[in-house]
């Protein structure tokens, strides 16, 4: 007998300006809200599929407002079971203060909904200088759900031990808090489908034993996507540098005269070098063509706007630098030509590069 399909729901709460939308459209692989650097720019909380299986299960992500006088919003929450709490969040708030009250509205439908709450930090600011923390754990004290702390904003990938170190600060940080039960590092950038596998993994035991069997379809169909993904990218890797090795471009015929035999025989004729560069120039812009048409059907696989592709290749070419040594006959005449300190400059030239 096949189980009911189980619908699991993880709310996404942070600070205000954390970056929680940002990091939903990554999971999401969606346009969803609005990314922009400001306070309060997620205005009302929104469902969005995360994952779904062949067996009806689902995966909801709810993206809310962020937090933002912490201290008074857990006030207020403490006195929302009385009538002068409702009246104050009903009448007072609503119209005088709408982004607390939406925050509130957000607080709210977390603790009624959701399964797990994902609370999103901002890793580049040490624990202990975010002011606004004890009053936020608190509040996630309040919603009564197991937590699990995603670390974002990691930056530049940077040495193992380096980004252990800085998941380590935040796990010591964050232990006298019971409901923390996790601290993963998933930035919104700086990331990949590997990261994500961690996540879910992680979160599998936070799930409720009666949903336990809906998670593992869950998981299952994620796994499955991303391995046809994974393979659909090989193929595409494969395609493009398959199509390059065999393009071809054929060197224009040289030209004939008394002059140009003559300045060939002398060695002064450019002609069969500019032949040769015309060729290449020409085999070198079909394969910009093709990068381009390839990063555009990468980006689509992975749900990114392909309309970016053009600027994706121009910053890897700005970004792209060459060291080589110079030739030897130049590096010989730089010797002829400089004298006392200049002269270790000719030879860190020829050895590759300025020191």
């Amino acid at each position: 007998m096949n189980e009911a399909p189980v619908k699991i729901q993880f709310a996404l709460v942070s600070h205000t300006n954390n970056g929680k939308t940002t990091l939903a459209r990554t999971m999401t692989g969606v346009d969803v809200g609005e990314v922009r650097d400001a306070a309060h720019v997620t205005t009302f909380a929104e469902a969005h599929p995360l994952l779904t299986s062949p067996a009806g299960d689902t995966l909801l992500l709810w993206d809310t407002p962020g937090f933002g006088d912490s201290v008074r919003l857990l006030k207020r929450l403490a006195m929302a079971g009385n009538p002068i709490g409702w009246f104050l969040r009903e009448v007072f708030d609503r119209y005088r203060d709408r982004p607390f009250w939406l925050s509130q509205q957000a607080l709210r439908a977390a603790k009624d909904e959701a399964d797990i709450v994902l609370y999103l930090v901002n890793s580049a600011e040490p624990p202990g200088d975010a002011g606004y923390l004890p009053a936020e754990m608190n509040i996630l004290e309040w919603l009564g759900k197991p937590v699990v702390v995603l670390l974002n904003g990691m930056g530049p990938p940077r040495p193992g031990a380096q980004e252990s170190a800085e998941g380590q600060q935040w796990k010591q940080h964050l232990a006298r808090f019971p409901m923390v039960r996790e601290v993963l590092a998933l930035d919104a950038f700086a990331r990949c489908w590997v990261h994500e596998h961690v996540f879910y993994e992680a979160v599998a035991p936070l799930v409720e034993p009666g949903k336990q069997a809906g998670y593992v379809r869950l998981r299952a169909a994620w796994e499955a996507g991303n391995r046809q993904r994974y393979a659909s990218a090989l193929r595409m890797t494969a395609e493009q540098v398959a199509s390059a090795v065999r393009d071809s471009e054929p060197v224009p015929e040289e030209g004939r005269g008394v002059v140009r035999s003559a300045l060939k025989a002398v060695g002064l004729g450019k002609d069969e070098q500019r032949r040769q560069e015309a060729a290449m120039a020409a085999l070198v812009e079909r394969l910009n063509g093709e990068i381009n048409k390839t990063t555009m059907r990468m980006l689509v696989l992975h749900k990114v706007d392909p309309g970016e592709a053009e600027a994706i290749n121009a910053r890897v070419r700005e970004n792209f630098a060459v060291r080589a040594p110079i030739d030897k006959a130049q590096a010989g005449l730089l010797g002829a030509v400089v004298s006392g300190a200049a002269t270790g400059l000719s030879a860190d030239l020829m050895a590759g590069g300025l020191s």
